[in-house]
C-alpha cells in the first residue's frame, strides 16, 4: 500500500487532564469529489446506474437510483457527496 501521500503523522500523547489522544495527518494533496469520481448511465426511463470510484483507492461501488433531481444536480457539480453516501449504501 503507497502512503507516500502522507507527509508526516504527528502523535499528541494524552496529558495529566484526562484529554484525548489525538492523531493529526497532515495530508498535503487532500482529493476532493469531482464528477469525473462518477459514472452515470440511465438504465431504463427514469432509473440511473451510479458508480462511485475513490480517487484513493481505486475501489468501486454501484447503485441504480430513480432521483432525476439529484442526478442532474450532481451532473452540475452540487451534491456530490450525497450521491456517493447512496452509491455505497
Amino acid at each position: 500500500m503507497d502512503l507516500s501521500y502522507i507527509s508526516r503523522i504527528i502523535f499528541i500523547k494524552r496529558n495529566y487532564k484526562r484529554s484525548r489522544k489525538l492523531i493529526l495527518i497532515d495530508m498535503p494533496n487532500k482529493i476532493k469529489d469531482t464528477i469525473e469520481h462518477f459514472d452515470i448511465r440511465e438504465v431504463s426511463r427514469n432509473y440511473f446506474e451510479v458508480t462511485y470510484t475513490s480517487p484513493i483507492t481505486g475501489r468501486s461501488w454501484t447503485q441504480i437510483t430513480d432521483d432525476k433531481k439529484l442526478i442532474n444536480q450532481a451532473k452540475e457539480g452540487v451534491n456530490l457527496l450525497k450521491l456517493k453516501f447512496i452509491c455505497k449504501l
